[in-house]
């Protein structure tokens, strides 16, 4: 499988790492890019390990770690991911 970006997720993990960098530095602003990105790769070989998503479309793996959520559908023989939310955000 392979994972594929939505533009709002990209856009959802600059403004992760631009905040993070601004508040907390840069080690923590890299520590943030790694476990989300990592995250997202670990999905290629368990697709459907995260939970059921808020939308029926969707599912939501915790990042581990950190306050974050990685909103993915599963197309074929792709993951797309779809947004990074703070735990406490809403969505939709």
């Amino acid at each position: 499988m392979i994972v594929r970006w939505t533009t709002p997720a990209a856009d959802d993990l600059t403004r992760i790492c631009d905040y993070t960098r601004e508040h907390f530095g840069p080690a923590q602003a890299r520590r943030a890019a790694l476990g989300i990105y990592q995250g997202a790769e670990s999905i290629k070989t368990h697709p459907n390990r995260g939970r059921r998503g808020r939308n029926s479309t969707t599912r939501e793996l915790i990042v581990s770690g950190l306050p974050f959520l990685i909103v993915y559908r599963v197309r074929g023989k792709a993951i797309e991911v779809v947004r990074i939310l703070h735990s406490r955000q809403k969505w939709p």
